[in-house]
């Protein structure tokens, strides 16, 4: 059963994250209290523990809004080769170079990671279902964690770089790089 959506909670959600985000291009992230933040949104302490434990948990949740994002992506392609999952990935989060330069800044760009190792069994088995390619789940799960640390790695190093690559010049160079692999491999 589908719990229903309140919209003035996710209102709430919504003033709760954006003044928080708008507070980390002020000040460090560990100086920001809860009270700046609820301050900023204008809204009383008890809706932001209506919604969340703590800072770390807007940013989660903020991240799992754009893994969504990312799923839908991905479903809208039905391409669910590498590349193709590379390029939906790199350009959910070209978009959103703003929200990880901040997370770089304040050395939390990690939650990306952890957010990622987290939902990236869920959309596997959401969008491909089976266990076709692999022998066993242990197998499916390192693969999984080998590819999110590898789409962490590329977006981290983009980072660094102002994003000098396109979506499209990404999706190139991981679909090079697997060949490569299985060129090696051989």
């Amino acid at each position: 059963m589908n719990a229903k959506v309140n919209p003035i909670a996710e209102q709430s959600k919504k003033w709760l994250t954006d003044s928080l985000l708008q507070l980390m291009e002020e000040k460090p992230y560990d100086a920001i209290s809860i009270k700046e933040i609820t301050d900023r949104a204008q809204l009383a302490r008890r809706t932001y523990y209506r919604n969340f434990k703590s800072k770390d948990d807007i940013i989660s949740q903020y991240c799992n809004s754009l893994c969504s994002q990312y799923v839908s992506m991905i479903q809208q392609g039905k391409d669910y080769s590498l590349s193709s999952v590379a390029k939906s990935f790199y350009s959910l989060w070209y978009e959103h170079k703003n929200f990880l330069a901040l997370l770089r800044k304040n050395n939390i760009l990690h939650i990306v990671l952890n957010k990622f190792n987290e939902v990236l069994p869920k959309i596997y088995s959401n969008i491909v279902g089976d266990l076709s390619e692999y022998d066993s789940l242990e197998i499916q799960q390192y693969a999984l964690l080998f590819s999110a640390g590898g789409f962490y790695n590329i977006l981290s190093y983009s980072l660094a770089h102002d994003f000098d690559k396109k979506p499209e010049e990404i999706e190139t160079l991981v679909y090079k790089v697997v060949e490569t692999f299985k060129n090696l491999t051989r």
